[in-house]
């Protein structure tokens, strides 16, 4: 593999951002580049490259896109999603709403923090089939 690695651009993860509902706006610059460099050294230390192996591209864009979007939340300026949860039955006569959440299903919130916290932590096993032995 080629010691000089990937390299993210920042186009890409503006892109990434994009396509998961999120419009990035200038303030959020000095935030994605400091995501870049946190998570491409994460990676690199664990693979045991100077840099990272082509083939993760994709993987770091999505971590750095899910530490971004999670870090957005945790402070509660995550905006234009809605989490509100979602009504699973509504009945006119003696006023009955039934909410979907506990009930077994999800709120759209928790299924949001469930895809996010996939972006964040790649699966181990993608990880060790490019990991080197470091003596």
């Amino acid at each position: 593999m080629n010691e000089s690695g990937a390299v993210v651009k920042v186009e890409d993860v503006y892109a990434r951002l994009d396509s998961l509902g999120y419009s990035v706006v200038p303030e959020d610059a000095k935030t994605i580049g400091y995501l870049i460099d946190k998570i491409v050294n994460k990676i690199a230390v664990n693979t045991n490259y100077v840099t990272f192996p082509e083939q993760l591209l994709q993987m770091v864009i999505d971590m750095i896109c899910g530490e971004f979007l999670y870090g957005k939340y945790a402070i509660g300026q995550l905006q234009g999603y809605d989490f509100n949860g979602a009504v699973k039955r509504i009945s006119e006569g003696d006023t009955t709403v039934e909410y979907a959440y506990g009930s077994g299903s999800k709120t759209p919130e928790e299924r949001f923090l469930a895809y996010i916290d996939n972006l964040r932590k790649p699966d181990r096993d993608i990880l060790a089939g490019v990991r080197r032995l470091h003596w």
